[in-house]
């Protein structure tokens, strides 16, 4: 039996070393496969692969929240710039108008002023005159009565 055993490996022989081997790979092989098998999917899409804690997930809704409130402010308050821009717009092109008209009522007032002045000058003239009128009356009244002796 000294024979036998002389091709013995700790204590086995070269077959049954050969037997363990081969059970050993294949142990081996089924793990390799086994890992580069992909994992079977969720019943649902788009399932997160990285769990999240609900406090950080109630978190990030109230911020999404938030920013779409500040959005829709943000959206009011652009709104209401635009209308007031259009207000001070509609007011200066108002208060253009009135200074153009004011303007012309400066202008019609000179020329109305004007006119006063020249109808006053005329009045005066005509009030020099009248004055002189009574003067020239008597002279003339003198001057008739004087032929009137000197005709009788």
């Amino acid at each position: 039996m000294n024979e036998y055993r002389r091709g013995a490996v700790l204590g086995l022989t070269i077959a049954e070393t050969f037997i363990i081997l081969t059970f050993l790979l294949l142990i081996a092989m089924l793990g390799l496969i086994q890992r580069d098998e992909p994992l079977p999917e969720d019943s649902t899409p788009n399932s997160p692969q990285v769990w999240i804690p609900p406090e950080e997930i109630e978190a990030l809704v109230n911020a999404a929240k938030d920013a779409r409130e500040a959005a829709e402010e943000a959206e009011q308050a652009r709104v209401a710039a635009e209308g007031e821009r259009d207000q001070a717009h509609k007011e200066a092109e108002d208060a253009r108008k009135a200074a153009e008209k004011a303007e012309q009522a400066r202008v019609a007032a000179e020329g109305e002023r004007d006119q006063a002045r020249e109808e006053a000058e005329d009045a005066r003239e005509a009030a020099e005159k009248a004055e002189q009128a009574p003067v020239a009356a008597e002279g003339e009244r003198d001057q008739a009565r004087e032929e009137a002796e000197d005709a009788r």
